[in-house]
């Protein structure tokens, strides 16, 4: 949300923004719909109502290119998802996401498959089919190597 790039100092909403309560979901489409207004909140301003609209768990995002590791987490599920996009104007050959379990061997990244396409939930899969199955109800730390990657979230699924 925020001013336009076209013209930032001048856009309708350049300077205070009121948020609804709370998104709603239309389409497979977050909508937020807010009030912006084009002066200073104790001050002269034209106020308009305005809808920005966003893709599924698409609020904040890890971005760019490195290695990241979480802090311990509980495991949940036999599968972990994620949800991510990758630069556009990248070539394909240089985006992905690898996503693993840190020191482990099997779920470890180097034995994670790689994922380079765009995807909400997406599971994420290692050479030989090996799940966390055997962790779930275990604190351990994830490990996700980006690049040219913005990861929105990570999850399990049964």
């Amino acid at each position: 949300l925020g001013a336009s790039p076209q013209d930032p100092a001048n856009a309708f909403d350049s300077h205070i923004i009121f948020a609804a309560m709370q998104p709603t979901t239309v389409g497979g489409k977050e909508r937020v719909y807010y009030m912006g207004g084009n002066g200073p909140h104790s001050g002269a301003r034209n106020s308009s109502f305005a809808l920005a609209t966003l893709r599924k768990d698409g609020y904040a995002a890890l971005s760019g290119s490195g290695t990241v590791t979480t802090v311990a987490v509980l495991c949940l599920g036999k599968h972990l998802t994620v949800t991510v996009d990758f630069d556009e104007v990248a070539p394909s050959s240089a985006v992905s996401l690898r996503v693993g379990v840190k020191s482990s061997a099997t779920l470890g990244m180097t034995n994670a498959i790689p994922i380079s396409k765009n995807g909400t939930d997406v599971t994420v899969r290692f050479k030989g089919g090996v799940d966390f199955s055997k962790l779930v109800g275990k604190m351990i730390a994830i490990e996700m190597r980006l690049q040219s990657a913005r990861v929105y979230t990570i999850g399990w699924s049964p």
